[in-house]
């Protein structure tokens, strides 16, 4: 019993790691992309390569704006919808999508936080950040599902890039 709550537990930490990672790298490249028309795929796509959605089932990614480096997160963006100005949400499946998804128009998913009018050069900071919810299925169900939730905030760079 002992052994198996040793290994269940590193299997959460390990999940637990990905999800902060993962949360701190995307912020990190969506703040380089900038106003880049498919930052918020580039975002996406950070998440996927650091392995995330192997070690956890993604709930929800809020990609937001912020006025600093510790501001609050919008109530309505953690609840899962979009705000327009404010958050972009994207759920477990856009993950799937390809860039042909992504550049602003009204029916793209980025469209109510366009990336391409994300203010950069405008002598102060924008601040982009990335939100992951997730969970963790255990497999010998001894801790249930563990809940990992993990943001990060970055200021905004440059003119954008790929």
């Amino acid at each position: 019993m002992i052994l198996l709550g040793l290994i269940e537990g590193g299997m959460v930490v390990r999940a637990r790691n990905a999800v902060d990672s993962a949360a701190d790298e995307a912020a990190r490249r969506g703040a380089t992309a900038a106003n880049h028309e498919l930052a918020d795929w580039l975002i996406l796509e950070q998440i996927q390569s650091r392995g995330v959605l192997a070690a956890a089932d993604i709930n929800f990614v809020v990609v937001f704006r912020a006025d600093s480096g510790s501001a609050a997160i919008d109530p309505s963006c953690l609840a899962g919808t979009s705000v327009a100005d404010v958050c972009n949400v994207y759920s477990r499946e856009d993950f799937d999508l390809g860039a042909e998804a992504f550049g602003c128009e009204s029916a793209n998913l980025d469209s109510n936080w366009c990336p391409a009018e994300r203010e950069v050069d405008n002598g102060r900071f924008e601040y982009l950040g990335v939100h992951i919810d997730a969970q963790h299925s255990t497999v010998t169900g001894m801790f249930g599902d563990v809940e990992l939730v993990a943001s990060s905030r970055r200021p905004v760079e440059g003119s954008g890039g790929s």
